[in-house]
């Protein structure tokens, strides 16, 4: 049984698209989909026109991304390095005071009654309790703070670290914002292209059901048509740090998707010479002719990354 092969990205879907219209277009009235597209109120300009608006939104939002990823960096740059310095301070509190733990509330610790102290991962939870540890410590007459030799002799300035604090805030309500564009952005993709895919999802059909007998004249229309005897697999794989893999059988027409949460590096046939195509997480490539083989490789040496592709072996 033939099945199509509909590409689920958006370039590929823009191709086919484009395919179909001047197909279309060029058998004009005697088109087999003319009356099709009538009764199911497709317009083929208007889905085109929609479909570019759809990858220019794509784009945008992958710059987004990118950008809260540059935020969320630029954060974490100086967040990690004040959150280290807190947990240095309060064990040194910790071990003055004990056995009475809950003097560190003073301090502006989140304390158990066990003396379990929890350092934030929030940024701006982190910012507050570092302001409360700051004002404590110059409550105290010069020279007189419990915690005056412990920054003395790690080289701490309680200053330095709240404005340090101060960019970290910055750069997490950046990386927010752009993370709140990118999914606005990612919405008004969605929202342009989805009724594009049913429509090339329904023009395939049809064709499928005009050319019972030979379903590779959809090929004139753009379509990838398998006639495999064995259904297409979607296989999902995940490459730890560092990792490759040679994938053969894939589906062309079909489309790799990153589910993240890195880069992927894709190369085309069984080598990692030349330079790849770098798939960043959430986003999709098509698989083109002669692009059967494909290697993927994860760059990263923190974390591992997964990713999905359609094979016919």
């Amino acid at each position: 049984m033939a099945r199509l092969i509909i590409p689920s990205d958006i370039p590929g879907q823009i191709t086919l698209l484009t395919a179909v219209k001047t197909k279309n277009t060029a058998d004009g009235v005697g088109s087999v989909i003319a009356a099709f597209l009538t009764q199911q109120a497709i317009d083929l300009t208007v889905d085109l026109t929609n479909a570019n608006s759809a990858l220019a939104h794509d784009a945008s939002a992958v710059l987004q991304d990118g950008q809260a990823k540059d935020y969320n960096e630029l954060r974490d740059l100086k967040q990690n390095v004040v959150a280290a310095h807190m947990r240095g301070e309060y064990q040194f509190l910790k071990n003055f005071y004990k056995p009475n733990y809950s003097e560190l509330e003073n301090w502006g610790a989140n304390i158990t009654s066990g003396g379990r102290i929890t350092i934030p991962t929030d940024t701006v939870a982190l910012q507050t309790m570092l302001a409360l540890l700051k004002a404590k410590h110059t409550g105290f007459p010069v020279g007189t703070s419990p915690l005056l030799p412990f920054i003395t002799q790690q080289g701490i300035d309680l200053t330095v670290d709240t404005t340090n604090m101060t960019n970290a805030v910055l750069n997490n309500g950046l990386a927010n914002t752009a993370e709140n564009n990118a999914e606005n952005e990612r919405e008004l993709r969605d929202n342009l292209m989805t009724p594009v895919t049913t429509h090339l999802h329904k023009i395939g059909g049809q064709l499928l059901k005009t050319f019972p007998n030979n379903p590779q004249k959809l090929i004139e229309w753009g379509y990838q048509v398998d006639q495999s005897k064995r259904a297409p697999k979607l296989r999902t794989t995940t490459l730890k740090l560092s990792e490759s893999i040679t994938t053969s059988g894939i589906v062309i027409g079909s489309t790799v998707t990153n589910l993240g949460p890195g880069d992927v590096h894709v190369y085309k046939g069984k080598t990692t010479t030349g330079t790849p195509t770098i798939l960043a997480s959430g986003q999709k490539l098509g698989v083109v002719k002669g692009s059967s083989i494909m290697t993927f490789v994860n760059p990263s040496t923190t974390a591992s990354v997964k990713f999905t592709v359609l094979i016919v072996n």
